[in-house]
């Protein structure tokens, strides 16, 4: 994103990809500094966390990190505005980062 806003791949609208991209990762990064800002309970610092809602987190973060990718790399690859995928996938991955939020939500804060 930084590349292409600074080569003029948005034109005169980095702030629209700007806004899209941030949208797709404010409230994960949130959720994670809310824990940084929390006090664990004894238990929860001392027990390891449930693998399954790790590996669940981990995956689904990953995937939306892919398809966000994908997203970004798609306009130059099919000589599609970005504009419009941006649009076209908006809902999409606001579902997907709703369930991200919620796995790596689920994790950080069980047992606290």
């Amino acid at each position: 994103m930084t590349v292409q806003s600074f080569t003029g791949g948005y034109g005169e609208d980095n702030e629209i990809a700007w806004q899209w991209l941030l949208a797709q990762y404010t409230p994960v990064v949130s959720i994670l500094i809310a824990a940084v800002f929390s006090e664990p309970t004894k238990v929860w610092k001392e027990k390891p966390a449930n693998m399954w809602r790790y590996r669940w987190a981990l995956g689904i973060s990953l995937f939306q990190a892919l398809a966000i990718f994908i997203v970004l790399i798609l306009p130059g690859a099919f000589e599609v505005s970005p504009f419009l995928l941006f649009a076209k996938t908006q809902i999409a991955l606001s579902l997907l980062q709703g369930i991200a939020v919620a796995a790596v939500g689920a994790v950080i804060f069980d047992g606290r």
